[in-house]
């Protein structure tokens, strides 16, 4: 018959029985409530299940919507379910868990048991709120837009090259797009080779001439996740005609060159994460 108004704000609440046999006062003695420490994933909490009626329930608050990383590996028999602050069963997993989920803001609950087998069963757990989500930048170069090679193509493997040709030593314009593949936001670092004597290369992203920050490595892409349009870069070749076309008689010679840029992407927060693509560009 009793009731009291509870905190709008969420949060946690044992309900216990207050039987006539303790007095008015609850048993707790079988109850292990405490707060779990967290860092940067170097507080390792060891616990073991008991036996197969054994749950062991966590609790943790998420203050804006965030993204929540999982893992667990060779860990036979054990069961884990988190559930949303209404109380809904978000993502589950056996054994070898990998749970990555967006939350929204709230309170949220992780609860560990046994789901097969007998006996006790140990496993360990480590809290961190970093994020351990890695940065997959993601380079593709064409001579157009429209006929990009290397888009999906990861970590710089190979396949990631166009060569386009140079007619008469005149001037040639390719394309490169800077994405990143992660759920996780970054902003790219992004490199470009330098030109030379026989073929200066410059760089624009839009009618923004980057070069300099290409080259010297402090050009940053806008914030970008998966769900973001990759950045487009504009790459121009401008050959010396001076340095590569020769007159004899009435005709005029090209000398044969290639000229190279290597369009590179790196990560800038997590772990280390790169991909690049290569222009070649071939005077005749």
């Amino acid at each position: 018959t009793m009731g009291s108004p509870l905190p709008g704000d969420g949060g946690a609440y044992l309900l216990a029985y207050l039987g006539a046999e303790h007095s008015g006062n609850a048993d707790l003695a079988g109850l292990n409530l405490s707060s779990l420490s967290y860092g940067s994933g170097s507080i390792p909490v060891n616990r073991t299940l008991s036996s197969t009626s054994a749950r062991h329930t966590y609790f943790f608050n998420v203050p804006s919507p965030g993204f929540l990383a999982l893992e667990g590996a060779e860990v036979a028999g054990l069961r884990v379910e988190l559930y949303g602050p209404d109380g809904t069963l978000i993502a589950s997993g056996d054994g070898d868990v990998s749970i990555f989920e967006s939350l929204a803001a709230g309170f949220h609950t992780l609860v560990v048991y046994r789901n097969s087998g007998s006996g006790p069963l140990a496993y360990a757990m480590d809290f961190s709120d970093e994020d351990s989500r890695s940065i997959i930048p993601d380079v593709a170069v064409g001579g157009s837009l429209t006929s990009l090679v290397g888009t999906n193509v990861l970590g710089g493997a190979p396949g990631q090259l166009i060569s386009l040709s140079s007619v008469r030593a005149r001037p040639v314009t390719a394309f490169a797009t800077v994405g990143n593949r992660s759920e996780r936001g970054d902003t790219l670092a992004v490199r470009g080779s330098a030109g030379s004597a026989f073929c200066a290369i410059t760089y624009f992203e839009g009618a923004t001439n980057i070069t300099a920050g290409l080259l010297s490595g402090v050009y940053r892409t806008a914030q970008l996740d998966s769900g973001d349009p990759s950045t487009s870069l504009t790459i121009q070749f401008i050959p010396n005609k001076r340095k590569l076309v020769k007159k004899v008689g009435r005709r005029s010679i090209v000398k044969k060159r290639a000229f190279t840029t290597l369009i590179r992407a790196d990560a800038t927060v997590g772990a280390p994460a790169t991909d690049s693509g290569t222009v070649q560009v071939k005077t005749r």
